[in-house]
């Protein structure tokens, strides 16, 4: 029994690849296909692509007539370029005649990439996104369109993935993961430090050489400068992408997150689309995400023209639709219409949420935070004027000079008396404390009655002397 598809679709074989030639609306394979995509709610899909998917973006194939990798052999034609994939060898690097093949090649190339705008694929992917159906995307492209979707992808943060505290919860937030790079930026050689093209870079390229790196000529012209002694040759910039027979500067990064997305997320549909899986490291992939969604008895799919061996991905993919990917999201649009025109933002990814929320706050702070009420002054003590001749001045006492002050209150000063006149005849205690601030108010009142009772005492003795 096929656990893969519906009950209708059930048989007592073994689970086998599914080949679909044709895009039928009556074909119950492509019928059950879209059913798991779009029936569920809870649906939780993981892509990988390649580059099958930019090939109606406007960047040129490497194998028709036309094709950069025809153009790059007439220009070079004694140096041994048997297959595109050799513009992408690490061997390009042995001799300056291969250097300058290379670096010709990687102007065109990004010439073309420049150009080029998303596809429909790319739209199905961001819109899955939108949807929240979307739990991550491999791909090997290095075109980088997705980021003109708004896709979070990782060479944007490949220095904070190097992390250990917090890892999770940035790879996360990725949508894309570039298995080899993005050919938008450069990098050094030497030094590995990441720059942007310019046109003086692009005018380099184009003559078949090599920029060096300017960081790296900088350090040497310091230290030669100070009397030390130079460091070399300088690096130089080439494309920030992984070719093929050197080691992936952040394959230890890669492997981490992916380990991640195999043990501990839970996806229903793996879509594959526009590779042929040849290279080694995607068919492990493959193999590790196939098995976590069969795992959960969901569905694995590959959407790509070539046709592959049947011994090595039986029962690893369930579904090859031999078709052009932009064909089959054309197909999926007319099968559901309804999720393909309604985008709100309620529905969409959460970080865009989180981006969103975080603006609308920001709109609502105001520009000056409010100014601190005035703290009320504590009631003080006042008496009559005809007495206030009368008394003699408050004894002081050694836990004045040792109270506590606090910072929001006036610098205590010591005067002649703290008896102050008011409107009416009652009478008020300023507070005092001593060293372990508490009210001490009840002292003073205890002392200005002795001193009352004392002075009334000495009047009335010497009203009896006189008499």
């Amino acid at each position: 029994m096929n656990p893969f598809v519906d009950n209708d679709l059930e048989s007592d074989e073994t689970p086998q690849l599914i080949q679909i030639k044709t895009l039928h609306n009556n074909d119950p394979h492509l019928s059950l296909i879209s059913k798991k995509i779009f029936k569920s709610n809870n649906n939780r899909i993981v892509m990988l692509t390649g580059a099958g998917i930019s090939c109606n973006a406007g960047i040129p194939d490497f194998r028709s007539a036309t094709g950069l990798y025809n153009a790059v052999r007439k220009q070079y034609p004694h140096l041994l370029i048997k297959s595109g994939q050799d513009l992408f060898d690490i061997s390009l690097f042995r001799d300056e005649d291969s250097i300058a093949a290379f670096a010709s090649f990687m102007e065109k190339l990004y010439s073309c990439t420049c150009k080029a705008r998303p596809t429909e694929t790319h739209k199905f992917i961001a819109l899955l996104r939108d949807k929240q159906k979307l739990l991550r995307c491999y791909t090997q492209n290095i075109d980088g369109l997705e980021s003109l979707l708004n896709l979070q992808s990782s060479t944007d943060s490949e220095f904070d993935l190097n992390v250990i505290k917090g890892f999770r919860k940035i790879w996360n937030n990725l949508d894309i993961i570039k298995l080899h790079g993005d050919l938008n930026s450069l990098c050094c050689t030497k030094c590995y430090t990441s720059t942007k093209w310019t046109n003086s870079n692009i005018t380099q390229f184009k003559n078949g050489e090599l920029p060096n790196c300017s960081k790296c000529e900088r350090a040497n012209n310091d230290r030669i400068n100070r009397g030390k002694r130079s460091l070399g040759k300088c690096g130089v910039l080439r494309p920030n992408i992984v070719l093929y027979g050197e080691n992936h500067p952040s394959g230890e990064v890669i492997a981490k997150g992916l380990h991640i997305d195999v043990t501990s997320t839970y996806p229903d549909i793996f879509i594959i689309m526009g590779t042929s899986l040849k290279v080694d490291g995607v068919k492990k992939l493959v193999k590790q995400m196939s098995k976590r969604v069969h795992d959960r008895n969901g569905i694995v799919i590959l959407v790509n023209k070539t046709d592959l061996p049947l011994s090595t991905w039986k029962g690893v993919i369930d579904y090859h639709i031999k078709t052009n990917c932009d064909q089959w999201v054309e197909f999926l649009k007319k099968q559901e219409p309804t999720f393909f025109n309604s985008s709100t933002i309620s529905e969409s990814h959460p970080k865009l949420l989180g981006v969103v929320k975080r603006e609308l706050k920001q709109t609502q702070i105001p520009q000056s935070p409010p100014a601190t009420p005035a703290k009320e002054r504590s009631p003080t003590l006042c008496i009559p004027s005809k007495h206030k001749n009368s008394l003699p001045l408050t004894p002081t006492s050694d836990y004045e000079g040792s109270c506590k002050k606090s910072y929001y209150s006036p610098k205590r000063v010591r005067k002649s008396s703290p008896l102050k006149k008011k409107h009416d005849s009652k009478y008020h205690l300023s507070p005092s404390y001593n060293k372990r601030g508490t009210s001490l108010t009840t002292g003073v009142a205890i002392r200005t009655r002795s001193a009352t009772a004392l002075l009334e005492k000495l009047q009335k003795e010497a009203t009896d002397a006189v008499q």
